[in-house]
């Protein structure tokens, strides 16, 4: 009984965040045998900068509500605060939402010594790949998530199955941060200032789909296997001042960007590129990682965030 209500409070809170029974955009996607078997084995660890803000702590469950979906998780929530009842809060909130799940999800609150709102915050897991990931037999992921970004279990089946039709090419599936506009009741694309002319990016085709390499490749995360992150330790985008070789993005953007920068394939931009089916030019919605505030799409003065996923791109 306690499950299902659970689970009914979750699609409550999710249905009042979007508008009463907006389409979701994450469905069951077809992905192949050996990607699925994979991501049921895997064991991701997962890093979450949580900057303690009593508003933002309903993205939080939320977040965490989603992780609560896969398989297997080590969740590390990373924040300010040093407040204890602060800390307990987050900790109130890591047991209602991954402790039904018993030994496959567990999780730590560390308080890291930053000054409130100081971006730093953002660059406190990066030891965490460092000494704990890559000297484990454990983990088979590392992810870093902002603390409202809901990522979904399709999203991480996606990233395993392009991550290996991509391998020989040296790119990476990248994901594609959408917010619900109520003005148009649709998704529109959190990071693109406004449609995409195709013609204009890096791209080809692959088992149908069109693989883009957008101008904006951020998207608030990362995830690393093994050899990504000692890749990504090795690099120059490691690091809070050397990452600024790479990009010139803000302090809380180098620190998502991962290996987004470092070995880029000859005539691209990035590493990243997303797939875009070509008869019906849609971005499949196992791609689509919801930012969850809104915040670009509600802003009438950011230029951001007004664009339809399915009118992204100018053919």
């Amino acid at each position: 009984m306690q499950y299902f209500f659970h689970l009914a409070l979750v699609f409550t809170v999710l249905a009042n965040t979007i508008g009463l029974y907006a389409t979701s955009p994450c469905t069951n996607a077809a992905f192949s045998q050996e990607t699925q078997c994979r991501a049921q084995n895997s064991h991701p660890m997962v890093a979450i900068s949580a900057f303690y803000s009593e508003s933002r702590l309903q993205y939080l469950s939320q977040v965490l509500a989603s992780l609560s979906t896969f398989p297997r998780a080590t969740i590390i929530l990373y924040t300010n605060s040093i407040n204890d009842t602060q800390l307990s809060r987050l900790e109130d909130i890591c047991k209602k939402e991954l402790g039904y799940r018993g030994q496959a999800m567990s999780w730590e609150v560390r308080k890291c010594a930053v000054e409130p709102h100081n971006y730093n915050l953002t660059w406190e897991h990066k030891p965490a790949i460092k000494d704990e990931f890559l000297h484990s037999n454990e983990y088979t992921h590392f992810i870093y998530l902002e603390d409202d970004e809901e990522l979904t279990f399709d999203n991480f089946q996606y990233f395993l199955e392009y991550r290996e039709k991509l391998r020989n090419r040296g790119l990476l599936p990248a994901l594609v941060r959408v917010e619900y506009h109520k003005g148009l009741n649709d998704f529109t694309v959190t990071d693109q200032p406004g449609p995409v002319t195709v013609a204009n990016c890096p791209h080809f085709t692959l088992d149908g789909f069109m693989l883009i390499n957008l101008n904006h490749p951020y998207m608030g995360c990362f995830i690393l296997d093994q050899e990504l992150a000692a890749e990504y330790v090795d690099s120059l985008s490691f690091g809070v001042e050397t990452s600024l070789k790479r990009t010139g993005w803000h302090i809380r953007e180098r620190s998502a960007a991962g290996v987004c920068f470092e070995n880029i394939p000859t005539g691209f931009t990035s590493r990243y590129v997303i797939p875009v089916d070509q008869n019906a030019h849609t971005i499949p919605k196992c791609v689509w990682i919801r930012h969850l505030p809104n915040n670009y799409a509600d802003w009438e003065g950011m230029g951001y965030g007004k664009t339809p996923v399915n009118n992204l791109f100018i053919w």
